[in-house]
């Protein structure tokens, strides 16, 4: 996403190319989920945070799921991960 929020560019995936649904997931466990992120010709120049979401399986609405803090206030539906910055 740029500064005003616009998203250029994005994958979505099941877990693990599909191989790990989250109904297999153990507590406390890591799952690699790795994403080809495309950035095209069309992108702009400049910088860009990387943001991850989860969707609920609802092929109807496919609403994301919230982030939640500590004291179990949602906070948003994405997590930002990470910056890059887009050259010419």
């Amino acid at each position: 996403m740029n500064e005003r929020g616009t998203v250029w560019t994005q994958h979505d995936g099941y877990p693990a190319s599909g191989t790990r649904s989250t109904t297999t997931w153990e507590p406390g466990e890591t799952v690699q989920d790795r994403h080809l992120i495309p950035i095209h010709d069309s992108v702009p120049p400049g910088e860009y945070e990387l943001a991850v979401g989860m969707y609920i399986n609802d092929r109807a609405a496919l609403p994301r799921l919230p982030i939640v803090d500590g004291n179990g206030y949602t906070k948003d539906n994405s997590l930002v991960v990470g910056r890059i910055r887009v050259v010419p």
